[in-house]
């Protein structure tokens, strides 16, 4: 009989659901008499159960006085609950756990210090209009003969050398400090003023802005000096698709595919006629047939 009990209280249980009544059976008559100790004595107690398996039913449960919860507060800047889950969490998982979310919360700054805006979308058509000038990130090494896409447009082929340039570390995104965004953005600026100007043509005289204009009324037909009438009108120019640098350091143009030609390209089309006129025509020009008397 000593045998028995001494299995009953000792003993490891099989049972998932019997070690949860017993759990909560245990926890209520200890927190029962810590409440009367309380009362009687003053004293002060703090109280966490929780599982060391995640298979099992309970909850992480506390048990607290008011000074232990001003104490939990002012050393851990945290509630008594939040430190008994996070106790629960190290049961379960062990050393191994905890450091592996120590390296995810690691990894989340360092990913913040990098890009401290989240891009709502991933362009890869006006990388730099759309990306590199909002956020100041560049591609960096993009592999010369894979086309800058979308990964689902890629090839097989394509897919698997930019999947090992970036696991290698060769490919990446980076955040350019302000300095080096302002050389950038001056060479974006060169480029862009390359492509407005072609070669052998003029480019029209900058006329400095006057000292003083004067404003008169919108009646008045008058002209303002230095700002000749032939000035031609400003056109936005399309931005140069540079996305960024291939291993050797040249820049990278991607060019647009070229599209589909239409299969009647060339060819004259008259006007559509309706096709009741047609009717209309063929039946005016019928001869009519005599028919025997």
């Amino acid at each position: 009989m000593h045998k028995d009990r001494k299995n009953r209280v000792l003993a490891a249980h099989n049972v998932l659901l019997a070690a949860f009544q017993d759990t909560d059976k245990t926890t209520q008559s200890i927190t029962s008499e810590l409440r009367k100790l309380h009362i009687r004595t003053g004293d002060k107690a703090l109280l966490m159960v929780v599982r060391s398996n995640i298979d099992h039913y309970n909850k992480a449960f506390t048990f607290k006085t008011n000074c232990a919860v001003s104490f939990i507060n002012s050393a851990f800047r945290m509630t008594v609950e939040d430190l008994a889950t996070r106790f629960e969490g190290y049961c379960i998982s062990g050393v191994k756990g905890l450091a592996h979310n120590q390296t995810n919360a690691t990894q989340a700054k360092k990913i913040t210090a990098v890009v401290p805006f989240k891009p709502s979308w991933m362009y890869y058509v006006n990388f730099n209009t759309n990306v590199a000038e909002k956020y100041h990130v560049i591609c960096e090494n993009w592999s010369a003969g894979s086309r800058f896409i979308s990964p689902s447009n890629m090839n097989t082929h394509e897919l698997e050398v930019i999947h090992s340039t970036f696991a290698m570390g060769l490919t990446r995104l980076r955040r350019m400090p302000d300095k080096e965004f302002l050389q950038w953005a001056n060479c974006q600026a060169t480029a862009h003023q390359g492509s407005a100007v072609p070669e052998g043509s003029t480019s029209p005289t900058a006329h400095p802005p006057p000292d003083s204009v004067s404003f008169t009324n919108a009646d008045e037909n008058t002209q303002h000096p230095g700002i000749p009438l032939s000035a031609p009108a400003l056109i936005d120019l399309p931005t140069p698709q540079w996305t960024g640098v291939t291993q050797n350091g040249q820049e990278m143009v991607i060019a647009k595919r070229p599209r589909k030609p239409q299969a009647n390209k060339g060819k004259q089309h008259g006007p559509q006629q309706n096709p009741r006129n047609k009717r209309s025509k063929s039946t005016i020009n019928t001869p009519a047939i005599d028919t025997p008397s």
